[in-house]
């Protein structure tokens, strides 16, 4: 028996067994790598969709009043306001640094809540500014990072369509 030809046959045997093991695991790391990143930005979706986080949104959009930090401390300091700031200012934050640590697809993302995040942060960057001052320097800091992103698909000023008569 010729035991360099079975040293031979063996070791291309064990070298194709290393790449098909290697192949399955890249394969299986891109599958755990689309699961996760389903996984997230499923959740993400779903918090943004659910009634608390929009009620919150929409009172930030719609009825926030006050421009300053010390106002809105003053008027609504642990009610539904302040509440309504930190559950929204921090959800598009941690949106921000998932999108900055390239964990989820910026263009699968905003452009569903991108506008909503620009409209927020109009009324809340004045408040935003002031309390980094005063409680937080570096409060949404990655909601203020990812607004550029945000600005790519939106349309500002699109006109509603003329009612039918």
């Amino acid at each position: 028996m010729n035991w360099n030809a079975v040293m031979g046959i063996a070791s291309i045997g064990s070298m194709l067994a290393v790449v098909a093991t290697a192949i399955f695991v890249a394969g299986e790391l891109k599958a755990q790598e689309k699961s996760r990143y389903l996984q997230v930005t499923s959740e993400l979706y779903n918090t943004w969709q659910r009634r608390e986080f929009m009620d919150a949104q929409l009172w930030l959009m719609h009825r926030l009043e006050e421009t300053t930090w010390e106002t809105f401390i003053a008027a609504h300091r642990a009610d539904f306001g302040e509440q309504a700031f930190h559950r929204v200012g921090s959800y598009y934050d941690r949106v921000g640094t998932l999108i900055r640590m390239r964990l989820i697809d910026e263009r699968e993302i905003l452009s569903t809540i991108g506008p909503y995040a620009i409209a927020v942060w109009k009324k809340v960057e004045p408040l935003v500014r002031e309390a980094r001052q005063i409680e937080n320097s570096v409060l949404f800091d990655d909601f203020e990072r990812m607004l550029p992103s945000c600005y790519e698909c939106y349309v500002p000023n699109l006109q509603a369509p003329e009612k039918l008569t």
